[in-house]
């Protein structure tokens, strides 16, 4: 059930994470950054939104946001659908605030689950000592790169995203996570061991 003040966006995250050992900092780090991510996704999203419109002369979409209203800590909110135990499990829907008083407004934010996980796999695959195996990368990968811009990434996103690796990846002892909406599939590898090489004196066959 949904309050009031909270609008449901369309999908789900699955979410699955595999340690040697399990504990409460892991979750403790999977709910935090996670809910850090995803109000910054948000926020790109609809500046990166505003930039269009501001270049047509329309007024902002941001500007319905009441400026008391702390944005970076409750425009999104991310409600376990469910839960199950083994490896932590997790089904995730997002809500976002009902602040906005413009019509529509809240549609901009429809595709923000696939936005946000697709930028965790971006950016952890630039990170020393992590893997990230795609299983696929949306209907169209630019379309990702469109909303949450660049600039917005590099200066907000991007430092939160490596951290939130950077925290799993030394609680979980080379450990997975997995992260799948409809549209973005993806596991990391935390810390994998190095490819194999061939016995002395062979070589790989040349396909």
């Amino acid at each position: 059930m949904i309050a009031d003040d909270y609008i449901q966006i369309p999908g789900e995250l699955s979410l699955k994470f595999q340690a040697k050992e399990l504990d409460l900092l892991q979750m403790g780090v999977l709910g935090t950054h996670l809910h850090e991510i995803l109000n910054q996704v948000a926020i790109s999203v609809i500046q990166a939104h505003d930039a269009d419109l501001r270049e047509e002369g329309t007024v902002q979409t941001i500007k319905f946001i009441p400026q008391t209203f702390q944005r970076q800590d409750a425009l999104i909110k991310a409600r376990l659908n469910g839960f199950r135990q083994g490896s932590i499990e997790m089904d995730i829907g997002a809500v976002v605030a009902s602040v906005f008083s413009q019509p529509g407004a809240v549609s901009i934010l429809n595709n923000l689950l696939s936005s946000a996980i697709w930028a965790i796999g971006t950016y952890a695959a630039r990170m020393h000592n992590i893997r990230v195996n795609w299983n696929s990368r949306g209907r169209d990968d630019g379309m990702y790169d469109f909303l949450v811009r660049p600039e917005a990434g590099r200066k907000r996103l991007r430092p939160k995203v490596e951290k939130f690796i950077e925290l799993l990846a030394e609680s979980s002892n080379g450990g997975r996570l997995r992260l799948k909406t409809d549209e973005v599939d993806f596991e990391i590898e935390f810390n994998p061991p190095p490819p194999s090489l061939p016995p002395p004196g062979r070589f790989p066959r040349l396909q």
